[in-house]
């Protein structure tokens, strides 16, 4: 059994009234306890003489907890236990600022360690047992970095629940999904959906071990049928059409404008490992409210040494609230790559690109957590690679992608040549700036409202401006893609 490297140092000055010139300790005790939720440690000190204030120790070599003082003896326990708490050796002190110095081993010491919560104690693997026909087996092996492995316990008296979106599916004795070599819990011909396997580690007999809470969920999820590769969730968000509390508009599938086929490919974007002209099913453009589609934009995983280097790309479709989805509507995207560390980029027709700086761990369960791009906990490639928008609702703002690369071409003008302010002209006619032209699918409609605007409110020439500062039209913003 794993035991923590911190010691058990309780420390409390005691007040009392009594003086005394010699002190001793007349019995002390302690013991960890469940009850239900929470570890605790519970005993008491009691000690004669001495002359206060009174300093109080228990000490142990595996656990640690942390307790306040009493007035006077005896001295009470019952704590809570951070993480781990063995007590096996503990010893109880008893001094004053006079010389009076006691010490006795505790008593009562259970066998058991004390553990407040399991979260964190397996490592879960997905893998296909059919990939065609959408079968998987899914597998707990131990964190061996954790403080305590399940496995080396008597599994008697330990059931479990399998839930499968909401519903128990199987349930019974521990024991029976328990496998060795290695030793792991395993639970077969498992197929699409979100799962939640309950431990009850209630009634376990010969346990060296109490686990607070007594029941614990792990949760992960199955992927469909030919998705047994790498799957990736992730979050971004696109500038020009955020608005309140973080949500980006809808207005090209309100209007009817979002197309059926992928756009990139006629744009000159070159997919790896992926056949051009993926397609959608009406069906995927009906959701309204928070899942709503905003637009195509293409997810790259890239090469964690190289990163200038595609392993692979797909199309996928980003909703309302930022969430990044396949093109069935699945809440992940899937790749046929291996699974293993990869950087993550996101591109857009007409905003610019952006790829996570860290590397990241991607595998066949799609319900890890994402990885949200508008967060500022997650570091970019580059320098200022998103827009920081300080929106309302949004505590701390959020970052979205930069709009205004009409041109597709990495690079954000507004003058000069291949700039993106001409085609937005050239669009309307050229003549007349204030000619609109409405219900298209086009780069230049940079605020994606399906209307492309030279002038007057809500024009997408502004956007452009924004971008590049605004102050002086000369400024550029480059795309921080390897």
């Amino acid at each position: 059994m794993q035991r923590s490297i911190f010691p058990l140092l309780l420390v409390i000055t005691i007040a009392s009234s009594a003086a005394r010139a010699q002190c001793t300790i007349t019995w002390a005790h302690l013991s960890p306890y469940c009850d239900g939720t929470y570890a605790r440690a519970i005993g008491a000190v009691h000690w004669t003489g001495g002359t206060p204030p009174y300093t109080v120790s228990v000490m142990a070599p595996g656990a640690n907890v942390y307790m306040t003082g009493v007035m006077s003896s005896p001295f009470f326990i019952d704590e809570l236990v951070s993480l781990n708490g063995s007590f096996s050796g503990a010893t109880a002190y008893v001094s004053d600022d006079l010389g009076c110095s006691a010490s006795l081993p505790m008593q009562n010491l259970d066998t058991h360690d004390a553990i407040t919560e399991m979260y964190g104690m397996f490592d879960i693997d997905v893998a296909a047992t059919d990939c065609s026909g959408g079968v998987y087996t899914v597998r707990f092996t131990d964190e061996p970095l954790y403080v305590s492995n399940i496995f080396l316990e008597p599994l008697s008296g330990y059931t479990y629940r399998l839930f499968k979106d909401g519903v128990v599916t199987a349930s019974g004795a521990l024991s029976t999904i328990f496998q060795t070599g290695p030793a792991r819990l395993e639970l077969p011909g498992l197929t699409y959906g979100q799962y939640a396997l309950e431990l009850n580690t209630q009634n376990g007999t010969a346990q060296s071990v109490i686990y607070c809470p007594i029941v614990h969920d792990f949760l992960f999820c199955v992927p469909k049928a030919n998705d047994c590769q790498t799957n990736l969730r992730l979050r971004s968000a696109l500038a020009s059409v955020v608005g309140s509390g973080g949500l980006m508009t809808d207005g090209l599938r309100t209007a009817g404008l979002l197309p059926l086929v992928e756009p990139y490919s006629t744009l000159g974007y070159a997919y790896t490992g992926t056949t051009p002209g993926a397609t959608i099913s009406p069906n995927v453009l009906v959701l309204t409210g928070n899942d709503a589609i905003v637009d195509w934009v293409v997810v790259e995983l890239r090469n964690v040494t190289t990163p200038a280097v595609i392993m692979s790309s797909r199309p996928a479709l980003i909703q309302r609230d930022g969430d990044v989805v396949d093109l069935d509507g699945d809440p992940y995207v899937h790749f046929p790559v291996p699974h293993g560390y990869y950087k993550v980029a996101i591109r857009h027709r007409n905003h610019l690109g952006c790829m996570t700086a860290g590397n990241y761990l991607l595998n066949t369960d799609p319900c890890r957590s994402p990885i949200d791009l508008k967060a500022n906990g997650v570091v970019t490639y580059g320098t200022q690679a998103r827009k920081y928008m300080s929106v309302g609702g949004v505590v701390g703002g959020l970052n979205a992608l930069w709009p205004g690369d009409v041109t597709y071409d990495g690079v954000v003008k507004y003058a000069g040549g291949s700039n993106d302010r001409d085609p937005i002209l050239t669009l309307i006619g050229g003549t007349t700036p204030t000619n609109t032209v409405n219900n298209v699918y086009n780069g230049a409609d940079l605020n994606l409202d399906g209307k492309v605007k030279y002038a007057g409110s809500a024009n997408d020439r502004d956007v452009i401006l924004q971008t590049i500062g605004g102050a002086v039209p000369t400024a550029t913003r480059t795309q921080q893609l390897p």
